[in-house]
């Protein structure tokens, strides 16, 4: 799963390889590929992982792509280094690279206003490669399922403080299992010296994005006056964080003495002083061009119509439920080269929902072929 470029972050492929759900059976490779395609652009379009890459041509500098843009285009292959807008529109992303949010060059934009257990929660405990390797940790063994399911930092000890200079090694070796009667750990299963390496990467990234001063964490101190905390303090080493409310503690496991309380992210009010390292200075997202932000508005608006659409025949108990690709084909002719299978799909399980239309939910039966 190791990179074949130079350039940070992986292709389409391999962020499918790191981040698909396990607990997605399917009976068909067709099926399954499509399905994680369609879940990894989810992934995109939603934030959680986020995508660089360079606009109009494929020297230009690579930035991080506003999600937003993605309802403007197609749906990426796996083998594809590059995206197009939808309907001939003549937008192109060259240069596609997929990056956790906390190693994307705007970590810092994603983590403002959160405290700093959500932070740790959303990014490290919920990055889309931990939590899939984490489901096939728990599948294999269920004591580990804490950790993943709870934030519980692995080991006999039932507690919540992650050690920010955990490294991939500590971090497997809090996995094993403990005996006082062996010197010695058996060489650990191939899952767990995964997320444990996933783990540790996150983690590192957060603890140098705080470093960097590109992003400020407020807390309470020991003496009762909030303030910020200076960057430096998050290069100590032996300090934790406390995933149940987001304490800066010195120490780790039931030992561990907060410092700082209640800690909450935000961006810096002024640039860093010049004699302070700019490495985690925060770039903007690539504006939306004008042409993407009218056909998002526009394929936006057909989603909607569709959605009450379908709820309209989801609403009567007359119409019998039809299959996707019944609906689909009908959705097409109300709207001609304006509403993309993604869209419809949203729309329809929008629909269910909304109307909680369960029966819909059944993929059905394709419609059959008038000549046969």
């Amino acid at each position: 799963m190791d990179a074949v470029s130079d350039a940070p972050g992986w292709t389409i492929a391999e962020a499918i390889e790191r981040t698909s759900d396990p607990d997605q059976s399917v009976d068909h490779e067709r099926a399954k590929a499509t399905g994680q395609n369609i879940a990894m652009w989810r992934s995109l379009a939603d934030g959680t992982l986020v995508v660089t890459g360079s606009f109009e041509s494929a020297t230009a500098p690579p930035v991080p792509i506003d999600p937003q843009i993605f309802q403007a285009l197609n749906g990426p292959g796996q083998t594809s280094s590059a995206l197009e807008g939808q309907f001939g529109s003549g937008i192109k992303i060259f240069n596609i690279r997929v990056v956790p949010v906390l190693r994307a060059p705007n970590a810092a934009s994603y983590l403002n206003g959160l405290s700093l257990a959500n932070a740790f929660r959303r990014y490290v405990l919920d990055d889309p490669e931990v939590v899939a390797l984490g489901k096939r940790v728990v599948k294999t063994t269920k004591r580990h399922a804490d950790a993943f399911r709870d934030g519980m930092f692995p080991g006999p000890l039932g507690d919540f403080h992650w050690p920010l200079d955990a490294t991939a090694e500590s971090i497997e070796y809090s996995f094993a299992p403990q005996s006082p009667s062996v010197d010695w750990l058996p060489t650990p299963p191939a899952m767990i010296s995964a997320v444990s390496a996933a783990l540790a990467d996150r983690i590192q990234g957060l603890r140098n994005v705080l470093a960097s001063g590109s992003i400020c964490a407020f807390g309470t101190s020991q003496t009762g006056v909030e303030g910020p905390i200076g960057r430096l303090q998050w290069l100590r080493s032996g300090i934790s964080i406390d995933v149940t409310n987001g304490d800066l503690c010195d120490g780790q496991d039931h030992r561990a003495v907060p410092k700082w309380t209640g800690l909450s992210l935000r961006l810096p009010d002024a640039a860093l002083p010049s004699n302070q390292p700019h490495n985690g200075t925060t770039p903007k997202a690539a504006e939306i061009p004008p042409q993407a932000r009218t056909q998002i508005q526009t394929k936006e608006k057909c989603r909607l119509e569709c959605v009450a659409w379908l709820e309209g025949m989801m609403s009567n108990p007359e119409i019998v439920p039809r299959s996707i690709d019944d609906l689909w084909a009908e959705a097409q002719l109300k709207w001609p080269n304006k509403l993309s299978n993604r869209a419809f799909l949203k729309a329809r399980d929008d629909a269910i929902a909304n109307k909680q239309a369960w029966a819909w939910k059944a993929p059905g039966p394709k419609p059959k072929s008038p000549h046969s």
